[in-house]
C-alpha cells in the first residue's frame, strides 16, 4: 500500500509491506520518517519516536506477528493493517472457551499465540 503526500510542501509518500506471516514489516517515505507505533495481535504496543530516516523495519520472531503499524512522516500520518487471514483461537482477541481469560498469555490454556485450542483450564 501506499499513502499518499499530503497537500503542501510537508507532506510525503509512504510505502509498507508486510511479510513472514505478519511478523516482517517495512515502511519507506519520500522523507524522514519521525514516528512509529507498532500493535501486535497479542495485545503489545511498540512506539520509536527516534527514527529521523526515510526507512523503518520490524524484524519479529514467532509471536510477534504484527496487527497494524502507524507511520508519521513530514504531515503525513498512515495507519497500515497487516491481514493474514484468519486467526488462531489464542490470538483472536476473543474468548473462545468462555472462562473469562482472553488469548495467550492471558489464558493458561494457550501455549503460545498460534495456538488453535485454548483448552480447558
Amino acid at each position: 500500500m501506499t499513502a499518499l503526500a499530503a497537500p503542501g510542501n510537508s507532506g510525503a509518500t509512504i510505502t509498507d509491506a508486510f511479510s513472514d506471516s505478519c511478523r516482517d514489516f517495512l515502511a519507506t517515505s519520500s522523507k524522514d520518517i519521525s514516528h512509529v507505533q507498532t500493535a501486535y495481535v497479542d495485545g503489545r504496543a511498540m512506539k520509536d519516536e527516534d527514527v529521523d530516516s526515510g526507512y523503518f523495519a520490524a524484524d519479529g520472531d514467532a509471536g510477534d506477528e504484527i496487527d497494524s503499524v502507524i507511520v508519521k512522516s513530514g504531515t503525513t500520518e498512515d495507519r497500515f493493517d497487516c491481514d493474514n487471514g484468519p486467526r488462531a483461537v489464542c490470538s483472536d482477541g476473543i474468548d473462545n472457551d468462555g472462562n473469562g481469560l482472553i488469548d495467550y498469555p492471558g489464558d493458561p490454556g494457550c501455549s503460545g499465540p498460534e495456538d488453535n485450542d485454548e483448552g480447558s483450564d
